[in-house]
């Protein structure tokens, strides 16, 4: 086993006139003015399903990088993320709530609603957590056609005098941009991209997502390298620990990868280790998907691990280069 001895955020979210809800009187729906303080309850983002555990879809994240940039505009405290288990052992609004920790949303201002499969119980079980916080209004974050659909459930709860609407279809996910110790090598000479996580310990008494920075930077850095020609190769997201909970390591440094811009068609995970060690050993794994050719990625904390992970690779008869995680500017 192989084990060790943040473009900047400018998401431009298209707020559309602010669209207020007013919908013609034959929709039942209520009609809304802005506020004049432009702020809410809570922002509510409504998850997007996924076809694969940890695999968050291009549209997930748009609705994600919506709701991370109406909290920084301070439009309300709180973020609501919406999503139960529509494929696998992950909810849809825990991985939104990964990629929101990786972009610096503390998580004492996340709400998680993971228990709907429908946009009727988004509202159902989002409707319990605006009475237990006595929210008057709110903001729903969505593709607009859903939006279209989704409010006139919202409008239903009664506590919430006014429901604004903010679409996403716009929304870019912008590039990370960072700076490497040396010139990046071209990625025709490489198989895949391997990232090799490492996590802090862990507050057993939390809640188990948790984002550290060792994680953030590995994610920035996968995302990053995407970005920059390394689009024809996959990026094989391995961790040396087991997990911590139902969601492993690996999964969840991939997932931040893809709410940075790594799409989801790009990754591979390793063998899944849910409470039990891996079955199968790195180097196995590389062989078993036809990869000789390895571009390694090591946290920067690990900068003297260098020579003995290019020892390990290629005592398995594998060719390596190892870099460390990129730097902002």
């Amino acid at each position: 086993m192989l084990d060790a001895p943040p473009r900047k955020f400018a998401t431009q979210l298209i707020l559309i006139g602010f669209l207020v809800l007013t919908w013609s009187s034959d929709s039942g729906a209520k009609k809304n003015r802005p506020q004049k303080s432009n702020k809410v309850g809570v922002i509510i983002a409504l998850g997007y399903g996924h076809s694969k555990e940890a695999l968050p879809s291009s549209q997930m994240v748009q609705r994600v990088l919506g709701a991370i940039d109406l909290y920084r505009q301070k439009r309300s405290k709180y973020i609501m993320l919406c999503g139960g288990y529509t494929s696998g052992n992950i909810a849809e609004a825990e991985e939104m709530k990964i990629m929101a920790l990786a972009h610096g949303v503390p998580a004492r201002a996340i709400l998680l609603e993971d228990g709907s499969m429908t946009t009727g119980q988004n509202k159902a079980n989002a409707e319990y957590f605006i009475d237990r916080h006595r929210f008057r209004s709110a903001a729903l974050v969505s593709h607009e056609a859903h939006l279209k659909r989704a409010v006139q459930q919202f409008e239903e709860i009664k506590r919430l005098r006014s429901v604004l609407l903010f679409p996403v279809d716009d929304v870019e996910i912008p590039a990370v941009n960072l700076v490497y110790d040396e010139e990046l090598p071209s990625p025709k000479e490489f198989d895949a991209v391997v990232i090799h996580g490492k996590s802090k310990p862990i507050d057993f008494l939390s809640d188990s997502i948790q984002v550290d920075s060792y994680q953030r930077s590995l994610a920035r850095t996968a995302a990053d390298l995407y970005q920059k020609g390394f689009e024809d190769i996959p990026f094989f997201f391995w961790h040396p620990a087991t997990s911590v909970g139902h969601i492993t390591r690996a999964q969840l440094i991939g997932i931040a990868a893809i709410g940075f811009g790594l799409p989801a068609s790009q990754v591979i995970y390793d063998e899944a280790r849910r409470y039990s060690p891996a079955k199968r050993e790195l180097f196995d794994d590389c062989k078993a998907h036809g990869w000789t050719r390895i571009l390694a990625v090591l946290p920067r904390v690990r900068k003297d691990d260098v020579e003995w992970v290019k020892e390990k690779y290629e005592e398995a008869g594998l060719e390596v280069t190892v870099i460390l995680t990129g730097r902002s500017k």
